[in-house]
């Protein structure tokens, strides 16, 4: 899943604090194809699991109320 916040930034996950910042792209017309490869990029970044049952979790910084979750 990809989570998109009010502020426009991309969340691939919501146990991370990685975000790929999309407002600027999405506001400034940048072309359908350059916002797909950000998409993408993301995607490709995006981790297969998480580590939440794991010693080495770190709680991510924002509530899910603020990240639409």
């Amino acid at each position: 899943r990809l989570r998109l916040t009010s502020d426009g930034k991309l969340r691939t996950c919501l146990f991370s604090d990685n975000e790929v910042h999309l407002r600027t792209p999405l506001r400034d017309g940048s072309p359908d194809e350059a916002i797909e490869n950000i998409l993408m990029a993301a995607v490709k970044e995006k981790p297969k699991g998480h580590t939440i049952n794991e010693n080495i979790f770190k709680k991510c910084s924002r509530t899910m109320s603020l990240i639409g979750g």
